[in-house]
């Protein structure tokens, strides 16, 4: 009868084990890969000259969000990529060296670990590149990333420990028996990835704050990778088992039952225990400080809102009561004040013309009275003619 696979709660204890044999190390690489995450999301802000996500959301014109959104979101993509590509495969080889530690009884140690990590580097960049590929870009939609994560749940161990060409072909065939597993230890994973990328958004302006948030993912992210280590091991024994029994030969023995005697959980689970509450607690801390702040904006708002509405319905009414006084009829004694108003704007016209001749006949006259007398004058200057003489 062949013995049933080992449950979920049993690989996460080994890897809680596991993890807390080697703390230093474990401590190291999540840290690095937190740090990583959140230098690459302040290089995405200063890239796109903004604060944070919402600052971009607060934008009035439209044209200019959808421009700056789009912006934002695949230089973000692009740079989390890369940087999981480049460290993505260091951090995936202490995950395998950490469970091969303890699932083996094999000695280990923090520059044993860092020499592993980069001894596995080239044999595991490619396979760890397509498979990543793969499972990022599915994860836009979420369900195809969840299926190629399980797929691809063992190409970091089968990379590192077996001399195997095909890793990818090798891993979907190792995982077949174990997806039911695999999947519930995903799923925490993807929603985890789903918050705290929103979560980033928000604190991207504060560098310890998006340190913590991607803190929180890489402690998620490195004990579901030690935890498909565990599952690994159990699926290959099983393999070598199964081999013994066709072979006729002696079944080897699984190392990892006598370390599960040997050893507690119990350190490793207060020491993750400790560094998700940490900064999640911190984190909330500080997003009810920004939504507080954000209540007394939108207050203000608000009330900036109220008064341009008071005042647009004071114009509103006063244009209203100009346009009912030009449709009312006039009345008597409107029509009586129009007629004085005419009168006396006649009587001013025909009191300026009067003005405007009499200026006119005392000008004719005055230039009359000039030439009478340059007449005179010009008389009197003339020469008086002597008398003739008598002959």
């Amino acid at each position: 009868m062949a013995k049933k696979p080992d449950n979920l709660s049993t690989v996460l204890k080994r890897a809680m084990k596991a993890i807390g044999n080697n703390f230093l190390l474990a401590a190291v690489a999540i840290a690095g890969l937190a740090l990583l995450n959140a230098f690459i999301m302040t290089l995405v802000t200063d890239f796109n000259d903004v604060e944070n996500f919402f600052e971009i959301m607060s934008s009035q014109n439209m044209q200019q969000k959808q421009g700056k959104l789009i912006k934002f979101v695949l230089s973000n993509t692009f740079l989390a990529i890369a940087g999981l590509l480049l460290f993505g495969p260091l951090f995936a080889a202490i995950a395998v060296y950490v469970g091969r530690g303890f699932a083996y009884n094999k000695p280990t140690g923090f520059y044993g670990g860092i020499n592993f990590a980069i001894g596995r580097y080239p044999s595991l960049f490619n396979p760890y590149l397509k498979a990543q590929l793969s499972i990022q870009l599915g994860m836009i939609i979420i369900i195809p990333g969840i299926l190629f994560a399980m797929q691809y749940a063992f190409v970091d161990a089968i990379a590192c420990l077996e001399d195997e060409k095909h890793v990818l072909g090798r891993s979907k065939s190792l995982t077949k028996k174990r997806r039911q597993s695999l999947l519930l230890l995903i799923l925490p994973w993807a929603l985890a990835g789903q918050a705290i990328s929103f979560v980033s958004l928000i604190f991207a302006n504060d560098f310890l704050l998006c340190f913590l948030s991607y803190l929180v993912l890489a402690i998620v992210l490195f004990v579901t990778l030690v935890s498909y280590f565990m599952l690994y091991e159990s699926r290959a024994s099983a393999i070598a088992t199964r081999k013994a029994k066709k072979a006729k030969a002696a079944i080897p023995e699984r190392v990892v039952l006598k370390q599960d005697q040997l050893s507690s959980a119990l350190p490793g689970i207060l020491l993750i225990g400790v560094g998700l509450a940490t900064p999640s607690f911190l984190l909330y801390e500080a997003y009810a400080e920004i939504k507080a702040k954000q209540d007394v904006l939108k207050q203000q708002q608000q009330e900036v809102r109220a008064k341009q509405k008071e005042i647009e319905e004071k114009r509103d009414k006063q244009k209203e009561r100009y346009k009912d006084k030009k449709k009312t009829p006039p009345t008597e004694e409107t029509k009586a004040t129009e007629e004085t108003k005419a009168t006396e704007e006649t009587k001013a016209t025909e009191e300026t013309k009067t003005a405007e001749e009499t200026e006119k006949t005392n000008d004719t006259k005055k230039a009359e009275e000039t030439k009478t007398v340059d007449e005179t004058k010009q008389e009197k200057a003339k020469p008086e003619t002597p008398p003739e003489k008598k002959k």
